[in-house]
């Protein structure tokens, strides 16, 4: 089993693709990057709230701390 990538790498491939693919249509479309910018930041900024939302703050415990 293992890693993704030892399985013929199709994993990898697609995900280049994508990228490449990404890529080519922003340069092709320069008017577009500020929006896709913002959409990414929004994403983040979503998710975050979505985690911290709720109001809990705080942090994990200590990992050592019954030593």
């Amino acid at each position: 089993m293992g890693h993704a990538g030892e399985n013929g790498g199709r994993c990898a491939k697609a995900s280049r693709r994508v990228i490449a693919f990404a890529k080519h249509w922003l340069d092709a479309h320069p008017r577009a990057q500020p929006a896709v910018l913002a959409l990414y930041y929004l994403a983040i900024i979503a998710v975050l709230v979505a985690m911290y939302g709720r109001g809990n703050f705080e942090t994990p415990e200590f990992v050592y701390a019954e030593f």
